[in-house]
């Protein structure tokens, strides 16, 4: 009886959003503060000590500051997406009704003929 007192019409509930109605109208709250445009204002030394570090005895730092300088002086390698043996990728629309179901009923038949064959072994 509790349960129907909390809900309205529709069965949804009292604290529920009505359909069409936002959470949140007035969006995201803008930050206070860009991060970004404070992160770029470092980019120069940043970039400065990525270039010292190429001298470092470490090989695993060289290589780390070698990659920040490249990725960001000639842009990340692009990846290509293939398909078997380097071929373009192919995709295979269809609609649905051409596509062969298979229904629940059909599936739980299956599976108790093949207990039944199973259980005869």
């Amino acid at each position: 009886m509790q349960e129907q007192a909390r809900t309205g019409p529709g069965g949804l509930r009292r604290s529920s959003w009505k359909p069409g109605q936002s959470g949140n109208p007035a969006g995201r709250p803008k930050p206070e503060v860009d991060i970004a445009a404070l992160a770029r204002k470092h980019g120069p030394r940043c970039i400065e000590v990525a270039a010292r570090l190429l001298a470092s005895k470490d090989e695993k730092m060289r290589l780390a500051a070698a990659v920040a300088l490249l990725d960001r002086g000639w842009g990340r390698p692009s990846q290509a997406i293939t398909g078997e043996n380097g071929q373009p990728i192919a995709i295979d629309f269809r609609w649905a009704d051409s596509v062969p179901t298979v229904t629940i009923t059909q599936t739980i038949e299956k599976i108790e003929a093949t207990a039944t064959d199973l259980e005869s072994d």
